[in-house]
């Protein structure tokens, strides 16, 4: 009787939705609680293993890789943490959670049933897919994992998340192994979301405080402006900005009387861009004091030597991006420090000169008050020592208070900011901090004419996906993200069984073989729902990565190699024939290494499915600077390896970086999605050349850091992609839960699948290198690496021109 009590029971929790087992057949799980409405049961998971010889997985140490040991592929299976168990009960066995199901409220079906954290459900190495499948009594794993959970009875669906485990004890682990932001929300799916870290968070938790960090970031932006800017404004008797009771200046020079004269360097500049090339003193000293001196007087060698450089320093290029990093904007001050300081020695043969020269020993002086000398050049002060100068010799335009420099961690793992460090010990690209000359009225915080960080308002208007709102084409230094970390991702009905003998043997092994092999049918009931008498549950579809991967390669073009790599020299000085490019040949001349892989149009937010989610802008850029350490690596500091770029034109060992699908959801269900049909990538490079090269606008030192840019497009794919390699749970969905496939639906990231882009630099590559992340000013791209594209079982890219 009891017996029978506990099915009917069942029968009515389950309603409407079920047609209720026999009861007088039904034999309840002893483990069965009618109070709860739940049982304890098996629950077995299968994980899709990678095939190591077609790669249709991720590929890298940190995102499982197929390696070789003793010549054989092995997969090393890095565990699976934080994994969460949704489950749901649906209108009918045998259905996947979709969108249409979700928005499905009123049925409360959108709502989870119950939640489970499983916590650490997979250790590492617990999966052995190289292995033959499992029999009785083998003590190895394959693809599934085992777990004894309680289940409440009617759950017919299960969704399933997890992240790989990463390894919190080595340093830069999330340069390694990438990292997510996330929220669960058991009552309603659409609350469910993750988003890639940001590298530098504007905020703290929760979203309201200024984040300390980001605001030492910001600190040091005004500070290094400041220096700079002030410096091209210096001159005799003083400025707004330095005046004469810091550094007096003679009241007579010779027959000049410059006592209330303004002389600034820019004068020098103005007057060497004119036609007649005058001295600016006459003129000067006649506006101030009503003195008739002559006024058409040619600029004598000192006074060119001003006027040059100024204007050297503020003129724009076409296309030019200008680095404001610590080391950069040293190494601007050292070249000019370099010329200054030589003329500062050197006698004056006239009046002029000598006013020429003392506006010269105040920028010697004035470099030396922030800069030290060093074997490597000029090197900024630290930085509180500087931002006290700056009250004396700029004027007090940053905070009062000390900056905080100590960014976190402790031994090896400890951040201290310096100016010479900045940015990329905010753990960004070098190239983020970008400068810009001011072209509108003048404000408090900007002069009309000089530099400023541009780095919360940049324009990637080029790498959004086409119908993108303008508001969403600028992006802030605060968009770089870490790679997503690597993700699971399960959609399934299960399959249930009430034999109490169902033992370890009788759950199939591998991915093919569990969804579309035969289960034992004495065994398993078939697809259904959990009931009182369940005693094993198994998902249905198999477990698949909720993130994609780019694979990147580069090589050399033979012409490149057989000509040499031509830099932009003569464009750069006007054109001139006397003034040729420089050629380099790989390998006798140095060669070019891989330091890091930016991917522009990323969501700020993916949904329940990894896709991205409503509302998601595409203003965000993974930063991937942990190059894969293989053969033909090199170290440049303690957490970067660079990928040589082979002189003999085979390409470079891959680095694989994890990226989300960049799927665009369409307005409407009957809708057809806006195909996200390109990506811009920006390779970041180091100049390993005999000698520096000039680029797109920019002269990139030897030893520095350079981008070159590539767009991956649909119409560049090798091949169509191939539908037939998608696994059953590959999202988006219709309503009744299929996959929505066709060429509508091809993207350039896509779940599950590696997307490989070979890029080639080319004879003229070098001629559109940029000294700053280049897709940040879109209207003055130029692309400097070609790339055709597919899919390994994603799509491939071949021969991306630099």
């Amino acid at each position: 009787m009891k017996k029978l009590l506990y099915a009917l029971g069942a029968c009515m929790l389950l309603g409407l939705f079920f047609s209720c087992v026999d009861p007088v057949n039904q034999v309840d799980n002893p483990n069965y609680d009618p109070i709860k409405e739940e049982v304890h049961t098996q629950f077995v998971l299968n994980i899709a293993a990678a095939d190591p010889d077609a790669k249709t997985k991720q590929s890298a140490a940190a995102v499982q890789q197929p390696i070789d040991t003793n010549g054989a592929k092995k997969i090393v299976f890095r565990g699976l943490n934080n994994a969460s168990l949704f489950c749901f009960t649906l209108a009918n066995d045998g259905k996947k959670m979709t969108d249409a199901t979700i928005a499905a409220t009123a049925t409360t079906e959108g709502e989870a049933k119950d939640y489970i954290d499983l916590s650490k459900a997979l250790l590492e190495e617990s999966l052995d897919p190289n292995n033959p499948p499992i029999t009785t009594g083998s003590t190895k794993d394959k693809s599934r994992r085992i777990l004894d959970i309680n289940l409440k009875t009617g759950v017919n669906t299960l969704l399933f998340y997890g992240q790989a485990v990463t390894d919190t004890t080595v340093m830069d682990g999330m340069n390694d192994f990438g990292l997510i932001e996330a929220t669960m929300d058991t009552k309603n799916m659409n609350n469910i979301g993750s988003w890639a870290k940001p590298r530098l968070p504007q905020y703290l938790a929760d979203g309201q405080t200024a984040n300390p960090v980001a605001t030492t970031f910001d600190q040091i932006e005004q500070v290094i402006e400041s220096v700079y800017n002030t410096c091209f404004k210096l001159g005799v008797n003083g400025t707004e900005e330095w005046t004469e009771t810091q550094i007096p200046a003679p009241a007579q020079f010779g027959d000049y009387d410059m006592s209330g004269v303004l002389l600034t360097w820019k004068d020098y500049g103005d007057a060497m861009a004119t036609t007649d090339k005058y001295s600016p003193i006459p003129a000067l000293v006649n506006a101030a004091k009503s003195t008739s001196w002559p006024t058409n007087v040619r600029m004598a060698p000192f006074e060119e030597l001003l006027g040059n450089s100024y204007n050297a320093f503020m003129t724009v290029r076409t296309g030019e991006l200008r680095s404001g990093g610590g080391l950069s904007v040293a190494r601007q001050m050292n070249d000019l420090y370099i010329v200054m300081s030589e003329a500062s020695v050197s006698a004056a043969t006239n009046e002029r000169e000598e006013i020429a020269k003392f506006v010269i020993n105040v920028i010697v002086e004035y470099l030396e008050k922030f800069f030290t000398d060093t074997t490597d050049g000029l090197r900024w002060k630290g930085v509180n020592d500087v931002r006290a100068l700056i009250a004396n010799y700029v004027g007090n335009k940053v905070p009062s208070s000390a900056i905080n420099t100590n960014l976190g961690g402790t031994g090896v793992n400890q951040r201290i900011a310096t100016l010479n460090n900045f940015p990329t010990v905010f753990d960004l690209p070098l190239g983020s901090a970008t400068m810009t000359k001011y072209t509108g009225t003048t404000t408090a915080e900007k002069e009309n004419g000089f530099f400023y960080y541009d780095s919360h308002a940049i324009d990637i208007s080029g790498m959004v996906p086409p119908g993108t709102p303008a508001a969403q084409s600028t992006m802030s230094v605060h968009d770089y993200t870490y790679p997503p970390a690597l993700l699971y991702f399960g959609n399934s009905p299960i399959r249930v069984s009430t034999n109490n003998a169902v033992r370890n043997s009788d759950y199939l092994d591998g991915a093919v073989n569990w969804e579309t092999g035969t289960w034992d049918a004495t065994k398993w009931e078939g697809i259904g729902h959990v009931t009182s008498a369940t005693r094993a549950v198994a998902m249905v579809n198999n477990i698949q990565y909720g993130v994609g991967q780019l694979k990147t390669t580069v090589k050399y073009s033979d012409n490149a190699r057989t000509n040499g790599l031509q830099d932009n020299n003569q464009a750069n000085h006007g054109g001139s024939a006397s003034d040729p490019n420089n050629v380099f040949i790989p390998g006798t001349d140095g060669s070019l290494s891989l330091t890091g892989v930016l991917i522009g149009g990323q969501p700020s937010r993916v949904g329940w499915d990894y896709l991205p989610a409503e509302g998601a802008t595409f203003t965000k850029m993974i930063y991937d600077k942990r190059m894969n350490s293989a053969s033909g690596s090199i170290t440049t500091d303690g957490s970067t390896y660079a990928l040589l770029v082979p002189n003999n034109g085979d390409e470079s060992e891959p680095n694989f970086t994890l990226v989300y699908d960049n799927y665009r959801r369409p307005a409407s269900s009957t809708a057809t999605p806006v195909q996200a049909a390109e990506v811009y990538v920006a390779l970041e490079f180091q100049n390993n050349l005999s000698k520096d090269f000039w680029g797109n606008a920019n002269i990139v030192r030897k030893g520095g850091t350079f981008y070159l840019l590539g767009k991956l497009t649909l119409a560049l794919a090798k091949a169509p992609f191939d539908w037939t390699k998608i696994s059953s749970i590959m999202p988006p969905y219709n309503a009744a839960g299929e996959t929505l496939t066709g060429d509508a639906y091809v993207r350039i990231f896509m779940e599950d699948f590696v997307t490989s882009a070979q890029f080639v630099i080319d004879e003229t590559s070098l001629q559109r290198a940029y000294v700053t992340v280049p897709d940040l000013r879109s209207s003055k791209l130029s692309f400097g690496l070609s790339v055709d594209l597919s899919w390994s079982s994603g799509l491939v890219f071949e021969n991306v021109v630099l």
